[in-house]
Protein backbone atom coordinates (compact mmCIF):
# COMPACT_ATOMS: atom_id res chain seq x y z
CA UNK A 1 0.00 0.00 0.00
CA UNK A 2 3.01 2.27 0.90
CA UNK A 3 4.49 1.69 -2.40
CA UNK A 4 0.99 2.38 -4.55
CA UNK A 5 0.61 5.65 -2.35
CA UNK A 6 4.54 6.51 -3.57
CA UNK A 7 3.06 5.69 -7.00
CA UNK A 8 0.62 8.05 -7.32
CA UNK A 9 2.37 10.80 -6.06
CA UNK A 10 4.95 10.19 -8.31
CA UNK A 11 2.38 9.65 -11.31
CA UNK A 12 0.69 13.37 -9.85
CA UNK A 13 4.19 15.13 -10.00
CA UNK A 14 4.96 14.13 -13.69
CA UNK A 15 1.39 15.07 -14.85
CA UNK A 16 1.40 18.13 -13.07
CA UNK A 17 5.18 19.31 -14.63
CA UNK A 18 4.63 17.73 -18.23
CA UNK A 19 2.53 20.94 -19.55
CA UNK A 20 5.66 23.19 -18.57
CA UNK A 21 7.99 20.39 -20.31
CA UNK A 22 5.93 20.67 -23.43
CA UNK A 23 5.71 24.30 -23.31
CA UNK A 24 9.44 24.52 -23.10
CA UNK A 25 9.74 22.78 -26.58
CA UNK A 26 6.77 24.59 -28.24
CA UNK A 27 8.69 27.84 -28.90
CA UNK A 28 10.21 26.19 -32.15
CA UNK A 29 7.41 25.89 -34.94
CA UNK A 30 9.56 23.85 -37.11
CA UNK A 31 13.01 22.52 -37.15
CA UNK A 32 14.76 20.41 -39.70
CA UNK A 33 16.35 18.49 -39.86
CA UNK A 34 15.47 16.93 -36.39
CA UNK A 35 17.87 16.96 -33.61
CA UNK A 36 20.13 13.98 -33.75
CA UNK A 37 19.33 13.11 -37.20
CA UNK A 38 21.36 11.11 -38.87
CA UNK A 39 22.02 10.00 -42.68
CA UNK A 40 21.20 13.61 -43.58
CA UNK A 41 22.68 14.70 -46.73
CA UNK A 42 25.35 17.82 -46.78
CA UNK A 43 23.48 19.84 -48.89
CA UNK A 44 20.61 19.67 -46.95
CA UNK A 45 19.59 22.98 -45.20
CA UNK A 46 19.05 24.01 -41.83
CA UNK A 47 15.15 25.30 -40.95
CA UNK A 48 14.40 26.81 -37.86
CA UNK A 49 10.77 28.45 -37.17
CA UNK A 50 10.31 30.30 -34.22
CA UNK A 51 6.45 29.72 -33.14
CA UNK A 52 6.13 33.45 -32.14
CA UNK A 53 6.55 36.69 -34.24
CA UNK A 54 10.25 37.74 -34.32
CA UNK A 55 11.10 41.49 -33.34
CA UNK A 56 14.21 42.54 -34.85
CA UNK A 57 15.45 44.42 -32.11
CA UNK A 58 15.70 41.32 -29.98
CA UNK A 59 17.73 38.87 -32.66
CA UNK A 60 21.15 38.58 -31.02
CA UNK A 61 23.43 38.44 -33.60
CA UNK A 62 26.09 34.80 -33.19
CA UNK A 63 23.43 33.30 -30.97
CA UNK A 64 23.46 30.15 -32.64
CA UNK A 65 26.57 28.74 -34.26
CA UNK A 66 26.66 25.72 -36.70
CA UNK A 67 29.68 23.86 -36.45
CA UNK A 68 30.38 20.29 -38.42
CA UNK A 69 32.47 17.17 -37.27
CA UNK A 70 34.40 17.08 -39.96
CA UNK A 71 34.06 20.79 -41.59
CA UNK A 72 33.97 22.41 -38.56
CA UNK A 73 32.69 26.34 -37.97
CA UNK A 74 30.41 27.49 -40.47
CA UNK A 75 29.11 31.43 -40.74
Amino acid sequence: MKNFKLLCILILILLISFPAISQEQSSYQYVSPKPNSIMVSNETNIIIRHAAKLQESTIIQNLISVVGSKSGPHT
